[in-house]
C-alpha cells in the first residue's frame, strides 16, 4: 500500500474497499499497457504529493505498484 502524510491518528494508509479495487483493476486492464502505465504513474504522484484519493490509492493497489 502507497504510504502518505501521517494523520492525526498516527494512521499513514489509505483505506481502500476491496470492491473499489476489484472495479478499478477491471478498468485498468481494458486500456492498452502504455495507459495502463501512465495511470499508474499519475497516481503514485498524486499520492506522493498528499492527496488521499481512494481511488488514485485503489489504482495503484490494483496494477500492484
Amino acid at each position: 500500500m502507497p504510504k502518505t502524510k501521517k494523520s492525526k491518528a498516527g494512521n499513514d494508509e489509505i483505506k481502500v474497499p476491496s470492491a473499489l479495487v476489484v472495479r478499478m483493476a477491471d478498468r485498468m486492464f481494458k486500456l492498452n499497457p502504455t495507459m495502463r502505465e501512465a495511470r499508474l504513474a499519475k497516481g503514485k504522484a498524486r499520492i506522493a504529493d498528499g492527496h488521499r484519493g481512494k481511488n488514485d490509492a485503489a489504482i495503484v493497489k490494483a496494477l500492484g505498484g
